[in-house]
This record gives C-alpha cells, sequence and structure tokens, in this order.
C-alpha cells in the first residue's frame, strides 16, 4: 500500500514539473538579415531558457558553428544555407 502511495505521489510531482515547466516557457521568433545570421541565431539560442522554442521563420545563411542547448526547440520555417567563405 505505502509503495502504490509514493508511486503515485512521484508521477503527480512529475506531471505537475511539466505543466509548471510548459506554463512558463516561450517562444522566441526571429527573421533573416539578408547577410551572415550566424551571431543573430546564437544569440537568440544563448538567450532562451530551459523548455524554450525558438522559431527561425525565413531564409538563414550561416558561415560559423552554431552551438545548441539541450534543453531547447528548435523549429525551422524556412531554410539554413551554408555560406561560402
Amino acid at each position: 500500500m505505502r509503495k502504490t502511495y509514493m508511486k503515485h505521489f512521484f508521477i503527480s510531482i512529475i506531471l505537475l514539473m511539466l505543466t509548471v515547466f510548459q506554463a512558463f516557457s516561450a517562444t522566441i521568433t526571429i527573421t533573416p538579415t539578408g547577410a551572415d545570421d550566424t551571431n543573430l541565431i546564437q544569440t537568440a539560442i544563448n538567450g532562451l531558457n530551459p523548455g524554450d522554442k525558438l522559431l527561425l521563420n525565413g531564409d538563414f545563411v550561416f558561415n560559423k558553428t552554431i552551438y545548441l542547448k539541450s534543453d531547447m526547440i528548435w523549429e525551422l520555417r524556412g531554410t539554413l544555407t551554408l555560406a561560402k567563405n
């Protein structure tokens, strides 16, 4: 009986935490500059909190490495093109 209660308690806590994190997540939308967008994209990623979404709306060009966070959502509505040096 006690194991079942503890199991339900922990499941309830986990569900509550997931709900709270979703409630406070944000969507950040960026649009391309028409030139190299690497710094724009990286700055937006660096500003994200856990669970936030970065929405890239348009056709982006980059020529350097972009470092992603592990707890973010990346949505591309357009293209990413590696620039020629």
